[in-house]
């Protein structure tokens, strides 16, 4: 009997359909159904909006009833946390197989020659060329020789011109002592008492 009486109800609601749609086109059906729909989720929508309404209402009626204010956290989907997680870790990543970069450093003031115009960087980077443009390299200390035998060295005219005369190639050895001087200055600001050598060259 129950069945009896779903089925001749269903048989009563396709018959209202028939009726609503009859004389119509198919596609006059299909239009009209489409609106239908349109109209039903808007309804959907309305109704929506109206809970959502007194929710908020709710929501504001009981901060205000409390001392305590709600602060309400906007909204961030867990999808967007991972994906930030992800950037940083790959960043992470990226950073770690880089190798360090070699950070160039003027060494300080102190150690800087006689007519240099460009001090050296750390690790040494610049040529003796660049530093010294007018390729006069700085004379060392010059000491007298002693006893008083020898002196005629430095005060006679011919020694102090044959002494000018050679003067390139005293140049060309004032250019290797401060060659041999900028090495040392850098090697013995790693170098450390104990280290094996293999250490050292790496």
């Amino acid at each position: 009997q129950q069945l009896g009486r779903d089925t001749g109800s269903a048989r009563g609601e396709l018959a209202d359909e028939d009726d609503a749609y009859k004389g119509l086109t198919a596609q006059q059906i299909k239009r009209k159904k489409k609106r239908e729909r349109r109209k039903q989720r808007k309804l959907e929508e309305k109704a929506k909006l109206i809970e959502d309404q007194v929710d908020q209402e709710v929501k504001t009626k009981l901060a205000a009833s409390e001392s305590t204010p709600v602060v309400i956290p906007e909204h961030v989907s867990s999808t967007e946390k991972k994906k930030k997680n992800r950037n940083k870790k790959k960043k992470k990543k990226k950073e770690e197989g880089k190798a360090p970069p070699i950070k160039m450093r003027i060494i300080g003031k102190e150690h800087k020659s006689r007519g240099e115009r460009r001090a050296q960087t750390y690790p040494p980077s610049l040529s003796l060329p660049e530093m010294f443009p007018s390729n006069v390299y700085p004379e060392g200390e010059i000491q007298e020789h002693p006893g008083d035998f020898n002196t005629f060295r430095v005060t006679s005219k011919e020694k102090k011109a044959a002494d000018k005369i050679q003067e390139a190639f005293y140049n060309e050895i004032r250019e290797a002592a401060e060659v041999h001087r900028q090495t040392r200055r850098y090697a013995q600001q790693f170098i450390k008492p104990g280290m094996k050598m293999i250490d050292i060259v790496k």
